[in-house]
C-alpha cells in the first residue's frame, strides 16, 4: 500500500521595491494577493498543513503570516536555511526526502522553481513551472512498497486566477 505527502510551495506575494524599503515587506498589492489566495483555498475545501517553513527575508516571512492567518492554520512557523532565492535547492531536497507530514514552504525565485524541478525531474537544468509571485503549488509524494519515491504536480494556482485583474495589468 502507498503512503502520500503533500507538500505546498508558495512564492512570496509582491514586495515594495527596494528603492522604496530595502527590508522589502509586502506591498498593499501582495497582502490583497496573499488574502485573495487563502480565500481561494478555503472556497476549495481548506489546507492541513502541520508545519510552515519560511525564508528569513521580510516578504517571505510576511507573506506566511497573512496566508497562514486568514485561513488559521496553527501550522508551527519556521525560519529555514537554505530558502533564499539564490541557495542551492540540495539541502532542502534532502531534508524533504524523510519528512512524513504535510509541508508548506514560503519562499522565493529561482529557488522554489528549481526545487520543484529537483523533485519532479532529478534535475535542476529544467523549467518546470513559471512561479508566479504569490503562487501556491502543491506537490504530491507518493512512497510504494518498493522504497519508490514519485513526486507529482497536483496543482498550481496563481493571484490572476483568483483575482480580478486591475485595468491594464496582466502580469502578477
Amino acid at each position: 500500500m502507498a503512503t502520500t505527502t503533500q507538500l505546498h510551495l508558495m512564492r512570496h506575494a509582491h514586495a515594495v521595491p527596494e528603492e522604496e524599503d530595502p527590508t522589502r515587506p509586502l506591498s498593499d498589492r501582495g497582502r490583497i494577493q496573499a488574502h485573495a489566495m487563502a480565500d481561494f483555498v478555503r472556497r476549495s475545501g481548506g489546507l492541513e498543513v502541520e508545519r510552515v517553513w519560511h525564508s528569513p527575508l521580510a516578504r517571505a516571512v510576511e507573506t506566511a503570516d497573512v496566508f497562514c492567518d486568514r485561513l488559521g492554520l496553527a501550522a508551527t512557523r519556521r525560519e529555514i536555511d537554505g530558502l533564499l532565492p539564490y541557495d542551492d535547492v540540495r539541502g532542502i531536497a534532502r531534508r524533504l526526502s524523510g519528512f512524513g507530514y504535510p509541508l508548506l514552504i514560503v519562499g522565493h525565485e529561482p529557488h522554489l522553481g528549481r526545487l520543484v524541478a529537483m523533485l519532479v525531474c532529478g534535475t535542476v537544468d529544467v523549467e518546470v513551472v513559471d512561479f508566479k509571485k504569490g503562487g501556491l503549488l502543491c506537490l504530491e509524494r507518493e512512497s510504494t512498497k518498493s522504497q519508490t519515491v514519485l513526486w507529482r504536480i497536483r496543482s498550481y494556482v496563481t493571484p490572476s486566477l483568483v483575482l480580478d485583474p486591475e485595468p491594464g495589468d496582466e502580469s502578477d
